[in-house]
Order: C-alpha cells, then structure tokens, then sequence
C-alpha cells in the first residue's frame, strides 16, 4: 500500500496561503513584498520546492523565513514558522527535531487560540510518530486532529487528517476494515471540497486495499474510477500508480488479456516519462503478464531488452543480482517454449552461475526457487527440479509462518511470563524441600526394620499424591497466567474507547464514562484472580463493559442477558471473562450492518450440575466477513488455551463451538458461539 501521509503536509502548505505557486521565478521576486503573508508563504513554497531538488538551497530559505518571521513579532507567524520548520524535518528524517518545532509551533497556536492551526500541529506530530512506529502516539495525535478540524469546520484539514487514519490502519496497523472506513470517509470530504486529485488517490488506494482482502470485483471497479479520473486531469503519478494495481489484480484473477493490456499501457508511459529504472521494472511487470498468457515471442524480446537495460539503472549489488538471475530464467523458459533448447541451457547456465544472495528477502528467494524449479522441469531435468521445488516449499512455509504476531505476543506476554516461570519454581523449590523431608523421614522409619513395608509402601501413596497435586498447582498457574494476559488487552482496547470519548464527548460525560470505567478495571483485576465467581458478578461486568461500549457506540447497538431460571445468580459461579472476547470481536469486527438492527445477545444455560453453557449471538456479518480483514483475536486464542487447560484440570467436556446464521435464502444473519464451562457453588 503507497503511503498518502504526505497529503497532510499539502494541506499545511496551502493552508491559507495568499501567494499560490505559479513559478520559482515568481516566488523569488514575491519573498521581497511588503506584505509579511505574501512574503512569508512564498519563502515557504520555495522551502518544499527545493526540499526534494537541493536541500542547501531549503535550508537557506528556511533561514531566511526564521528571520522574517521573527522580525514581524508576530505570534501568528512564529508559529507558522515553526510549524514549516516541523515539516521540513519530517520530511528529511529529523524526528526529534520535527517533533521539538511543532510542540512549539502548538504553543504558540494556542496562545493566538488558532484552532486550524493547532489541528496542523497535531496531525503533523502524528506523521512523525506513524514514522517511528509508535502507532497508539500517531493514532491519539491524528484523532486530536480530526476533532480539532471538526470543531472549526476545516473540511480540507479533516480529509487529510482521515487519509492519514486510512493509512495507519491498513500500513501498519493492519486493520483493514478500520482503514477501508477511513478511507471512503476521506472520500466524502474530497466529493464535498471537488478535490477530483485527492478523490482519484483515494479511489486508487480503497481499490488496492480490496485486492488485497480479496474484494476483487469491488477493488477493479474503485481502480478503474481512480483511473479514468487519473486520466482525465493528467495525473501520470496517480495512473501509472493505478495501472500497476489494476494489472496485477486482473493478472491474479486469469484475466490474462487484461492484464497484458494494462500493463502495456503502464510501459507506454513509463516511456513517455523516461527514467530507466520505473522502465525497467515496468518490462519486468510485462514480462510476466506475456508469459502467463503464454505470449513467449513477446516475453523473450522485452526480457532481452530488459537485460540491457539492467546495466544502464541504478540498483545494489544484490538487487543487480536478484534481477539478473531472475532475467535469465526468463529467457531460459521463453527460449525453450519457443523450442530453441540450445538458448534455453545456456541461459539457464548463466543463472546458475550466480549464487542467489542471502540477503534477498523470503518472497524473492521463493519466487527464483520456483522458477528454477520451473525451468529444469520443462528441460526434463526432473531430480534437479524436485530439489527446487522442495526448497520453495520450506520457503513458503516461512512466508505463511507467524513471525510477527509471534513477536507480538511475545512483547505482551514478557513480563506475565516471567512471573510465571518464578512462581512455578518457587513450587519446585518447595518440592524439592518437602522431597528432602520425606527422604530423611523414610530413612529413619527404615531403621524400624518392621514397618519398613508399611513405611515404603505409604511414602509411595504420599508421593504419588504430592505429584498429582504438584501438576494440579502448576495447571492452575497456569490459568492464573493465561487470565492475566487478558488484563492488558482488555485495559488497552478499553483506553482506546477513552481515548476515542475525550476527543468527541464533553467534559460532563466523559466524565461519567471514566467513572465507569474504573468500576470496570477494578471488576477486572479483582475478578481475574479467582479460579471462580459468581455468575451475578460476572453479569455485573459484563453489563459495565456493554454500557460502555454503548456510549462509544453511541447506542447503535442493543444488548440482552438472558439466564436459566434454574441458575442461582449469587451462588453459582464460573470462570470469569469468557464471553468479552467474543463480545468485542462482534463490537469490533462484525456487527454494524447498514439497515440492519445491530443486537448481541448472551445466554447462561444450565447444562448438568457442573457444566454451564455460555452463547454469545450477534447480528453481524458472520465469520466470513471477520476472517476478511485480517485480525486475529489474541484474546481469543487465549479463551482457547483456557479452554484446553480446564478440560485437563476438571476432568470435563468443556469446549467451544461456533456458527453462521442464516435465512432461509442462506444469507448470513448472524454469528453464534458456545462455549461448555465448568461450573461450582462459590459464596457470594
């Protein structure tokens, strides 16, 4: 996904600038005018038009503004000054800088009381931190943003302030859904300013965004409307930008014909443009649409045009060798299609004689794989070939591994872990000293000769007994352990909701939406330390939790409790915080339909005297829909290795079950999850 955080800068660029870019020689002679705004602007354009041509050059104009501004003793202009500073820095890689100017650009802007500008401010401060990774930073710096350019009205502010959101959540985030809800807002506010260049960039990356979740048909038609308006105004970035998505979509789907086509017409242009290395790796687009379309002339005519053109381009070391090993297999598989063999081993010889570099990444290295692979098979050279293939294989089992949500978790788990291992070997400690014990008592009742039988035979039973409940105590440690790792993930999505209320409620009920949020923290901490609870004050939590998401929902969603008469609130009890998960997975993921009445529905069942069915019913999209964004819920392979663990400590069939609702037609109406918990009389 091309990044649009940049936009945000435009926007500051011509916030309110009288003095509109129409030339360098023009702006040089407007930064002697008499007026400080024409003056001072034109400083600035010349600032960023030099920023990407002659950095020396920039930096001399942001000398000069820093004098200019400065001598108008100007609030308004100082932080106007400092802002630019911010945004220079950002853009040349200086973060700490960027973020020191723009927290006193935010000073000064609320000093003078200039809302716009402290929106500006803001969203630029996220930019900064979406730079250095620090997403819950850059995600509370855009949303003060977003409220700040709705309290003024800035419409231009809030669409790229929203673009910015659509680019965190889908680029780093991954939360594709999120994104996908940004973006199409973002695309309101451009409809509404008839900004056709922000609209025809947001179509091209909602198009991109659905390719990539598998929306293919909706993805080709948001591509195509960001093309034909791309077109329309000559915005060659946005339609080469546009034709390379689009190829590659219509080249996954078997629209082979299509693809060539676009792809063709994405080279005609990277021609036009003449920069040798957008050429080249345009061809090597085209030579793959030629060749899954079996069009082997034309694959091997461009793959050579290619190979000359690899030495006039820029590239490292190991990106020379990566294409050109990947070049010559090309021609070895088009050479030999075209049954010109003799041409087809030479340059398979060729790639073989250059070792594949280490440093490529998996997917490079799984795509030469399978390429080899390709070529011996076609050649006869069958062993060789299943030596390829079996090498991809490994490789695409460490393409489709888990690495970085195993890091993740990992980083989330750390300190929980750490607890865990101490107090399980405080438990083999005191084993260990109660074994001693044992030892040195045997020892001295095997003096008694007589009872030695009785004695070994007893020590036996003890030990056998200590052993099982030695495992027993290490079981529910870790029970202790896998509810503990719910506590941060549950506080953190509820600080997001706070998060969310501080920024577009008042005082009074963000206040009372805090209120109830430290009941529920407290709940929480106190309930997770229990083996067991009440079934009234798991109800109790549940209810806070759902009033809460309430508010941030603003009531778009109803909730009923329903629990068997034959359940005794206050004295039966079961594990705690099974059913939010699944809860916020709905709230999160599935829920919110257009035109639909948006309810959930939780249901406490009495199964047998130890065994208590929870269901949790939404009114949602389903599960197919959910798998669609990408999230994978780690509260939810929590609850399941919760699950796993009691059926070994309480001997019972707990478990989880889940399904699709649907009509009669067999359109999903819903979600539904069970979920089998032990169960106990507990004092209330």
């Amino acid at each position: 996904m091309r990044s649009l955080i940049a936009l945000a800068l435009i926007f500051f660029f011509v916030e309110i600038s009288v003095c509109q870019t129409e030339g360098i020689a023009k702006l040089k002679s407007a930064i002697h005018s008499n007026d400080d705004s024409t003056r001072l602007y034109s400083i600035k354009d010349l600032v960023f038009i030099y920023a990407n041509r002659d950095v020396d050059s920039a930096k001399s104009y942001l000398r000069l503004l820093d004098y200019e501004a400065k001598a108008t003793q100007n609030d308004f202009y100082i932080a106007f000054n400092h802002t630019v500073f911010g945004a220079f820095n950002y853009l040349t890689g200086n973060y700490d800088s960027a973020l020191l100017e723009l927290r006193t650009a935010l000073y000064y802007n609320k000093k003078i009381k200039r809302v716009v500008g402290e929106a500006n401010n803001y969203n630029l401060m996220g930019n900064v931190f979406s730079s250095l990774k620090q997403l819950d930073s850059s995600a509370f710096y855009y949303q003060k943003a977003r409220s700040l350019f709705l309290e003024s009205k800035t419409n231009r502010g809030l669409l790229n302030v929203t673009i910015n959101l659509g680019v965190l959540y889908s680029d780093l985030i991954g939360d594709y859904a999120r994104s996908l809800s940004y973006y199409y807002e973002a695309l309101d506010y451009a409809q509404r300013d008839n900004d056709i260049e922000s609209e025809a960039t947001i179509y091209l990356n909602i198009g991109n965004l659905l390719s990539i979740v598998g929306r293919y048909e909706e993805a080709e038609a948001e591509l195509k409307k960001g093309i034909d308006i791309s077109e329309k105004i000559d915005d060659w970035d946005e339609m080469l930008y546009g034709y390379d998505v689009l190829a590659t979509l219509l080249l996954k789907t078997g629209q082979h014909k299509e693809a060539v086509e676009t792809f063709e017409k994405h080279l005609f242009y990277t021609r036009k443009i003449k920069d040798p290395q957008l050429i080249f790796f345009s061809m090597d687009d085209l030579i793959h649409a030629y060749s899954a379309s079996k069009q082997w002339d034309k694959a091997l005519k461009l793959a050579n045009e290619s190979l000359l053109l690899l030495t006039a381009i820029n590239l490292t070391p190991t990106e020379t060798d990566f294409h050109k090993i990947n070049l010559y297999l090309q021609l070895a598989r088009n050479n030999h299609y075209l049954k010109k063999f003799a041409e087809s081993k030479k340059y398979l010889k060729l790639a073989e004689a250059i070792p594949i570099p280490s440093e490529l990444s998996t997917s490079q290295k799984y795509n030469l794989l399978g390429l080899f692979g390709e070529v011996y098979e076609s050649l006869g050279y069958y062993k060789q070939s299943l030596e390829y293939f079996k090498q991809k294989t490994a490789y695409n089992d460490s393409i489709n591994s888990q690495e970085n949500q195993q890091v993740m978790l990992d980083l989330q788990t750390k300190y929980e872990t750490e607890k865990k291992e101490q107090e399980i070997q405080n438990l083999k400690q005191t084993a260990t000293i109660q074994d001693l014990e044992i030892s040195k008592k045997n020892n001295q009742i095997a003096l008694g000769g007589l009872f030695l039988f009785l004695i070994v035979g007893g020590g036996f039973i003890y030990h056998s007994q200590y052993k099982s409940k030695k495992e027993k105590a290490e079981i529910q440690l870790e029970q202790r352990f896998l509810r503990s790792q719910m506590n941060p993930h549950f506080i953190f999505n509820s600080i997001g909701a706070i998060q969310h209320y501080l920024l577009t409620e008042s005082a009074e009920k963000t206040s009372e939406y805090l209120g109830m949020f430290s009941t529920l923290m407290r709940q929480i901490l106190e309930n997770s330390r229990q083996d067991f609870i009440t079934l009234e004050e798991e109800i109790d939590m549940l209810s806070n939790y759902l009033e809460l998401q309430k508010l941030r929902f603003q009531g778009n969603f109803e909730y009923h409790i329903d629990i068997d008469e034959e359940l005794d609130e206050a004295y039966c009890g079961i594990p705690p915080m099974f059913a939010q998960p699944f809860i916020e997975n709905s709230l999160e993921h599935g829920l919110f339909k257009k035109g639909h009445k948006n309810e959930i529905i939780i249901k406490f069942k009495k199964t047998t005297s130890n065994l208590i069915q929870l269901e949790v019913t939404d009114s949602g999209v389903g599960f197919t829909a959910k798998k669609e964004d990408g999230h994978k819920s780690l509260a939810t392979q929590i609850t399941k290795e919760r699950l796993e663990r009691m059926k070994a400590s309480h001997k019972l069939n707990v478990g989880v079950f889940s399904e699709n609702l649907k009509d009669k037609e067999g359109v999903i109406e819903g979600y539904r999850i069970q979920l089998d918990l032990p169960s106990k009389l507990v004092a209330a």
